[in-house]
């Protein structure tokens, strides 16, 4: 872990803060340690909104390598009683890939050139996500999880391999709200790209400070209660309706 003095995006030094905690799972999975108190900082000049202390890349690695598979799952389950095998695989479905992939073909067709012909899929898990939107392109993917990748999907497994190639779309989908250096994750992907690279990048418009994430984390808080009365309690001393999860950046339109 490290400290940030300064806002992520704009570098500015006007923040303000709350109190917050890592998930159990979180503290469970990287630190195998209880839920700790951090803050949330906000930032007053570009509306930029993430936790503090940040990832390190080992802990990153620790947090994502074999992301949803098994052990993951497991240990996910022992801290979320709700987030069961069956949730997990559903995670991969047809279903919510297609739900994704609905939205994404419509932003396609409007804005992607039928030129593009080579697509790299940066932190895209099993690379299925952009597969068939611009006919006649090739996906490949560049993920740290390690997971093997869907039938027809390349995976690269450096930035370095992925430097080699060129890319005439390189799509980056809900990833920078994950990582604890947003802006070298850009500065990776505009040192892998050609010149004429188009880029494609998306983050959820969300707030840890919406009424919402509250409903949410109350009504977890009482299942967790019912199911793992030890854990619970010992979240009670901490401010468990701003849980920090996966998602450790917080972006609206601006600090996008």
């Amino acid at each position: 872990m490290y400290g940030a003095t300064r806002c992520l995006i704009c570098n500015g030094n006007s923040l303000e803060s709350r109190r917050a905690c890592f998930s159990p799972f979180i503290a469970k999975r990287i630190w195998n340690r209880r839920p700790f108190p951090i803050e949330l900082l906000r930032c007053k000049a570009c509306s930029f909104i993430f936790a503090n202390p940040r990832f390190d890349p080992e802990e990153e690695k620790a947090l994502y390598t074999g992301y949803r598979a098994a052990e993951y799952q497991k240990v996910r389950h022992a801290c979320e009683p709700w987030y069961t095998e069956e949730f997990n695989r559903s995670m991969f479905s047809p279903e919510v890939l297609a739900k994704r992939r609905g939205p994404l073909a419509a932003i396609f067709r409007e804005h992607i050139p039928h030129s593009v012909k080579t697509i790299l899929d940066f932190g895209g898990d099993r690379g299925d996500l952009f597969e068939g939107l611009v006919p006649g392109s090739s996906t490949h993917v560049y993920d740290i999880s390690g997971i093997e990748p869907v039938n027809g999907i390349k995976t690269l497994r450096s930035l370095d391999e992925c430097a080699v190639h060129r890319f005439d779309l390189i799509a980056c989908s809900n990833v920078l709200e994950h990582v604890g250096s947003p802006r070298s994750i850009v500065d990776e992907i505009n040192r892998i790209a050609a010149p004429d690279s188009l880029f494609f990048i998306e983050v959820p418009s969300e707030s840890p400070f919406g009424a919402a994430g509250f409903v949410k984390r109350f009504a977890q808080q009482l299942i967790l209660l019912g199911a793992r009365p030890g854990l619970a309690i010992s979240m009670l001393p901490l401010d468990f309706a701003r849980q920090v999860h996966e998602h450790v950046n917080f972006f609206s339109l601006e600090s996008l």
